[in-house]
């Protein structure tokens, strides 16, 4: 499987990517600015999947489990 995966909303306004399997960066400004999310456990993120509107997201690890948020990328 890729190292990255990289998900865009229909409007292009939210950005979500995964680097190397290990961090998630997002952008809700069309790529302006990035923020990395600060999750304090290692996990290998393996997919991640965006609505059109971008504000339901869902990652999938190797192993650990899904995640879910509804409010655009942010934890």
């Amino acid at each position: 499987m890729s190292k990255h995966n990289i998900v865009i909303s229909d409007s292009s306004q939210y950005i979500t990517i995964i680097l190397n399997n290990i961090n998630i960066i997002y952008s809700h400004d069309y790529g302006v600015t990035w923020s990395m999310q600060n999750i304090n456990f290692k996990i290998k993120w393996t997919l991640i999947g965006m609505s059109s509107s971008g504000q339901y997201q869902t990652a999938l690890t190797d192993g650990e489990g899904i995640y879910y948020t509804s409010n655009y990328g942010t934890i």
